[in-house]
């Protein structure tokens, strides 16, 4: 982005009238220290062909920020938030919010306090983040062990009974999650054929995904689990 070689704009003296323009191609590291230490003022080229194509750039952002597409630090959050969507009207407020939060100068317009509280609330939403992406793994992991177990008592019923419906050997307390399993994934026990026949006979991933939102929802799989630890206790 810089480059570390003389300015055509150095040196600059403090408090000097002379100006640091912005072409796109030659800023230094002069340049940045003679404006931020030695109060070189700032601006823009007059290069058409330059502004032209800063228009062209600044339109197809407003584009699509419109448009609500998710393209990382326009329509959405920076680093934990990545994944919170943006709002079209709040587009332009971001970039004024990144600047105020690398401490750019921007001005006097947020207090030093507030700006921690910035940092904090950012942290706050990215580990909030984290947490519910971990709750909804261990889900996903319940509903596995959950369809795991179920194949299994129905190939060890089959080794045993010849048919491959577990309730027949399965204790009268666990029945019932057999059955819930099943029954949220929309296959009821049968004796002609186990849980999973093979792994091309249906989407796995939608099996567990229907299990981890009935487990989310404190649903029947749940319920009846807790009605089963409880007849279990003696």
């Amino acid at each position: 982005m810089f480059e570390n070689r003389p300015s055509p704009h150095s040196p600059l003296r403090a408090g000097s009238a002379e100006t640091v323009v912005l072409r796109g191609t030659d800023l230094t590291i002069n340049d940045v220290v003679q404006v931020a230490r030695h109060g070189a003022r700032v601006r823009l080229t007059d290069d058409q062909d330059i502004l032209r194509r800063m228009d062209a750039s600044h339109e197809y952002i407003v584009k699509v920020a419109q448009a609500g597409r998710a393209i990382y630090g326009v329509a959405t959050g920076f680093g934990g938030m990545a994944h919170t969507i943006i709002a079209p009207e709040d587009a332009g407020e971001l970039q004024e919010n990144l600047l105020w939060f690398m401490k750019a100068e921007a001005g006097q317009r947020l207090p030093h306090a507030e700006q921690f509280n910035q940092n904090i609330n950012s942290q706050g939403l990215g580990s909030a983040n984290l947490a519910r992406q971990s709750i909804e793994a261990l889900h996903a992991y319940m509903a596995i062990a959950l369809m795991v177990g179920v194949q299994a008592v129905d190939l060890r019923t089959y080794q045993v009974t010849g048919q491959y419906d577990a309730r027949r050997c399965l204790s009268p307390a666990t029945i019932p999650l057999y059955e819930a399993v099943r029954g949220i994934v929309a296959q009821p026990p049968s004796a002609a054929r186990p849980f999973i026949r093979n792994d091309n006979e249906q989407s796995l991933a939608e099996l567990i995904w229907r299990l981890s939102d009935d487990i989310a929802a404190e649903g029947c799989v749940p319920r009846t689990l807790a009605e089963v630890r409880t007849s279990l206790r003696f």
